[in-house]
Order: C-alpha cells, then sequence, then structure tokens
C-alpha cells in the first residue's frame, strides 16, 4: 500500500556542466536559461553558488513551462504515480533586501521576461532599481510566473486524482523577497492538495518557530507535511524524536523525513524503536481482536 509522490525539481535542472552539443536542456536551449541581475550581460550560462552551484531555467518563458508540463504529464503516462511534489518551484535565492547586493542578485532578467514586462509597463525591469515603485511591479509579475505554473500543474492533474503538493520556505516573507514564492496564495486558491514546508533547523525551538508560521499562513483545505532535516544536518537522534513529537502534537496531516541517502542507521534504528511502535492503546484493542479471533 506504498504510495510514489514524484520529487520534481522543477525549475532547477542540477549543477553538472553544460558542455557544448549534449543533450543537456541548456546545451539545447540555451535561451531558456535564467539570469540574475549582475550575469543580464554576460555571454556565459551562469550558476548559483549558493545553491550547489546550480543552473535554472526561466519561469517566465512559455517554452520552458509548457516543457515542464509535457514533462509531467509523460511521467504520469508511463508510470502509475500517485502525485506530484513540485520543488524548486521558484526562482533561485537572491540576498536578503537588506543586502547592498540585493538588486544585483536578484533572478529574472531574461529576454522573455523583459520584453514582456517592457510590453506590459513600458520599461525594461533592467533599469528598475529597487526601492522605486516599479520594483514592486517587477517583483510581482514574477511572483505570478511561479504562481501560474503551479495553478496550471494542479488543474492539470488533480482532475486525473493525481495529488499535487508543493515545496515551500516557513517564512512566506523572505520567501516572497528572495525567492519570489507566494505559497500563501497558493494555498488559499486552493491550487495545491498539499504543502511540504522545509523545516530546514536541527533545532527545536526554531523548528516550531517555523511549524506555527506555516500554520497561520496555511489557510484552506491545504494539507501541511513539514521535511525534517535532521538526518540531512547531521543532528542527533534525540532532535528528530523531538520535531516528529511537535508536528504530531500540532496535529499536522504527516511527516517527511529528508533524505534517503543521509538517513544513517542510528536513525533507522531509533525510528523503529520508538517513534512508529503502536500505541499501548493500539496494541490492547489488537490483543482482544486476536483472543476474539482464536475462540
Amino acid at each position: 500500500n506504498i504510495k510514489v509522490h514524484i520529487w520534481f525539481q522543477s525549475f532547477y535542472i542540477g549543477n553538472k556542466p553544460i558542455v557544448p552539443c549534449d543533450n543537456s536542456i541548456l546545451s539545447v536551449k540555451p535561451e531558456w536559461t535564467n539570469r540574475n541581475k549582475a550575469s543580464i550581460d554576460s555571454t556565459e550560462i551562469p550558476t548559483h553558488k549558493g545553491e550547489h552551484n546550480g543552473y535554472f531555467i526561466d519561469p517566465a518563458n512559455k517554452e520552458v513551462t509548457d516543457f515542464l508540463k509535457e514533462l509531467l504529464c509523460e511521467i504520469s503516462a508511463k508510470y502509475s504515480i500517485d502525485g506530484i511534489n513540485l520543488d524548486y518551484v521558484r526562482y533561485p535565492t537572491s540576498a536578503k533586501p537588506t543586502s547592498s547586493t540585493y538588486e544585483l542578485s536578484n533572478w529574472g532578467y531574461t529576454p522573455a521576461a523583459r520584453n514582456e514586462f517592457k510590453e506590459i509597463y513600458g520599461v525594461d525591469p533592467a533599469e528598475v532599481e529597487y526601492r522605486t515603485p516599479l520594483w514592486s511591479d517587477w517583483a510581482k509579475y514574477r511572483q505570478n510566473k511561479i504562481s501560474n505554473f503551479v495553478e496550471d500543474i494542479a488543474k492539470t492533474f488533480k482532475n486525473r486524482g493525481i495529488i499535487v503538493s508543493a515545496v515551500v520556505f516557513p517564512t512566506q516573507e523572505n520567501g516572497i523577497a528572495t525567492k519570489q514564492q507566494n505559497w500563501q496564495s497558493w494555498a488559499q486558491s486552493g491550487y495545491l492538495n498539499a504543502i511540504t514546508p522545509l523545516i530546514l533547523t536541527a533545532d527545536y525551538e526554531l523548528s516550531g518557530e517555523m511549524i506555527n508560521g506555516i500554520k497561520k499562513g496555511s489557510t484552506g483545505n491545504v494539507a501541511i507535511y513539514p521535511g525534517i532535516f535532521v538526518p540531512f544536518m547531521e543532528g542527533e537522534e534525540e532532535d528528530l524524536l523531538k520535531q516528529m513529537h511537535l508536528i504530531r502534537a500540532e496535529k499536522l496531516d504527516g511527516i517527511i523525513i529528508f533524505d534517503w541517502a543521509h538517513f544513517g542507521v542510528k536513525y533507522k534504528e531509533v525510528l523503529k524503536s520508538s517513534a512508529f511502535l503502536p500505541t499501548v492503546e493500539k496494541t490492547a484493542e489488537n490483543s482482544k481482536t486476536k483472543k476474539k479471533t482464536r475462540r
């Protein structure tokens, strides 16, 4: 009865170097690359040093979003999947707004986006400066590109009985300012069946703050499956159990443990010995059932 959900890295394509004339996406379609303002005039395909030196593709390019949707349709047609979990459904991370490098570190300065934004507002976003009136329009333009993609994928696959969820960052203000990810609007609009917020800490108090923030922002009927990163961050077994207890105490819908590659023996043992043991009441109930069956 195990269900299989595809983990789909939407606008992130990995960090394997782009080799001319190979079959990688950006070798075939270099115009699909995403760019930050600092690399706007570069002839090189930019990587993001803070995100595994990885490459990103452009959410504002309709060819890109059509390709991703087609790829998901192919996966759902070939394999009997139960769900799709959209990861990297956002722009690459910029510096914080308080940083002097914030404007130059913002992403989305691609030909497709610049041309369309200029048609709408009469100004090339390359000329729009942070803290000027048009900056909020430029930010909203990019947020809408992500939201429109989520809505399209959700409508396509929810109608086919496939659960659609998305990886989100717990602090919504920071997610909007640095990643153009307005997940609260997705939850309020009912686009998704579930969200899978990243609890990127082994600290109990901080994880509690993150979970409370997610609960406050998640209006509507969207389910919440927090992703625990204790094994990934090489925390203690106790940290894993404490976060699981916190999620259960908050009566959320489930738990994700990230990830199998970092899921060492010590975590497996502590889960087998305590976290997933049946409750005393359930054990007693099963015992009574067995006795009745024997009679």
